[in-house]
């Protein structure tokens, strides 16, 4: 039992490591006339498979690692919005 204790702890902080070379994009769309949340809005980096979709109320959270990218903000109905981003810290 105490090996297996000590393996999840190892485990456990072994993860922590990784996750601590990972910072966060995160913030909030609205609308820019009325000021609504918008509901589903697709965040991603471009071409990649990694995105996130903004909550019901328009907050979304993206973590990466250090880096550069180019993130796109997508939206039925709206202008897409293309924005380059040198990760070195988490973002708001």
């Amino acid at each position: 039992m105490k090996n297996l204790l000590a393996i999840s702890i190892f485990l456990f902080y072994s993860l922590n490591t990784l996750n601590a070379q990972k910072f966060t994009i995160s913030g909030s769309i609205r609308d820019a006339q009325n000021g609504e949340s918008l509901i589903g809005v697709n965040i991603f980096v471009k071409n990649t498979t990694t995105g996130v979709i903004s909550n019901p109320y328009g907050f979304y959270s993206l973590s990466l690692p250090k880096g550069e990218y180019q993130i796109v903000a997508s939206y039925l109905g709206y202008m897409e919005i293309d924005t380059l981003i040198n990760l070195n810290s988490n973002l708001k």
